[in-house]
């Protein structure tokens, strides 16, 4: 299996555990703005371009909540797409709001 497919299976996996987790009005909007006719879809043909396109409506359904603590599944998915450097740049450029060490003190304290 090449590194694309490897990928691809990864981001699938993520995006049916994701489903799951939907409420019902953001699990049928799901399913019509993707064009599911099933309550439990079938991933396993979608093209990797149709689940990045998934993985961001359901990020843009969870709360900041929510939003903030996945952030580090978040920074994962990007540092296995964009590759070690990249991501050791982006790290470097942070906002200070938004560093793991800022991230880790909100979930600490509850505020996020």
């Amino acid at each position: 299996m090449d590194i694309t497919n490897s990928y691809s299976e990864e981001v699938r996996k993520a995006i049916e555990a994701d489903f799951l987790l939907l409420d019902n009005d953001h699990k049928n909007a799901f399913l019509a703005a993707h064009n599911f006719d099933s309550s439990m879809p079938d991933f396993t043909n979608a093209t990797l371009a149709q689940l990045w396109s998934m993985e961001i409506f359901m990020l843009k359904s969870l709360s900041q909540d929510q939003l903030s603590r996945r952030m580090w599944i978040i920074r994962e998915k990007f540092r296995l797409q964009a590759g070690d450097a990249v991501f050791g740049v982006y790290l470097a450029n942070l906002p200070e709001a938004i560093t793991d060490k800022a991230l880790k003190q909100g979930v600490s304290s509850g505020y996020c």
